[in-house]
């Protein structure tokens, strides 16, 4: 007799004593098979943009999605953590929504105020059977309000993946060009192409006093496996124009 149990645990929503609460809507916690769920997680670019755009039609399982409960508003961003990865996240009012696109295995996901003193987490296990997975993630965050930084990457047979060609022949992606500051931006790689990586960032503008702004650059190689490697680089850009070579990395 063959036998089989699988344990997921799922929170909704994290409270506190004042009853507050940041609610995941979606991804679903628990188990999914995403393989016949088409995801897209480029979009189209208009200027000026919003704080946080999402492809139309996008199915769950390509969005990240919530609601906040009886929480006062935040100016700084709120820190959403995919798989133990952090990146800056602003709230809409009493929402958030985003593109990302999830690797197959085991997803979490977490939602911290500013002050950290509410949040949320939820967790699944998605049992996909796609050939395509991430196998190369690189996420670009930035610590200042109406700032414009641009990610690129080159990857080892020449293509050029950014703002103006956000995807490239070998399925190399920009999910999101955030112009108003923090970001986070994200390209992503299938690896289907060996050899060295190059990782850039553009500082495009601003429209804020603060006019040296600092880049965290963090990368993933074979996100959820047993293999996978993450590194973390902070770079300052000092002037709207620079671009700077930040990180170089062998896929093989």
């Amino acid at each position: 007799m063959k036998f089989a149990a699988v344990i997921f645990v799922s929170v909704l929503s994290t409270l506190v004593a004042n009853g507050s609460s940041v609610e995941f809507t979606s991804p679903k916690g628990g188990w999914r098979d995403s393989s016949n769920k088409k995801v897209g997680f480029t979009q189209s670019v208009y200027y000026p943009d919003v704080r946080v755009t999402t492809p139309d039609n996008q199915p769950d399982t390509g969005l990240i999605e919530g609601i906040l409960h009886n929480i006062g508003a935040h100016q700084k961003p709120y820190t959403l953590v995919v798989n133990g990865n952090a990146m800056p996240l602003m709230v809409d009012g009493s929402s958030f929504k985003r593109p990302y696109s999830f690797g197959k295995g085991s997803n979490s996901l977490e939602l911290l105020s500013p002050d950290r003193k509410v949040g949320g987490k939820m967790q699944f296990y998605d049992v996909s059977q796609r050939e395509f997975a991430i196998r190369i993630r690189a996420i670009l965050s930035w610590d200042s309000d109406k700032t414009d930084l641009d990610l690129h990457m080159i990857t080892p047979d020449g293509q050029h993946c950014s703002y103006s060609q956000r995807q490239v022949a070998n399925g190399t992606a920009l999910d999101v060009d955030v112009t108003t500051g923090y970001g986070p931006e994200i390209i992503a790689s299938p690896g289907t192409v060996k050899g060295t990586y190059y990782l850039l960032v553009n500082y495009y503008g601003h429209s804020t006093t603060q006019k040296i702004t600092v880049a965290t650059i963090t990368v993933i190689i074979n996100e959820g496996s047993l293999d996978e490697k993450v590194e973390t680089v902070r770079v300052p850009l000092r002037r709207p124009g620079e671009l700077v070579q930040v990180y170089t990395f062998n896929y093989n």
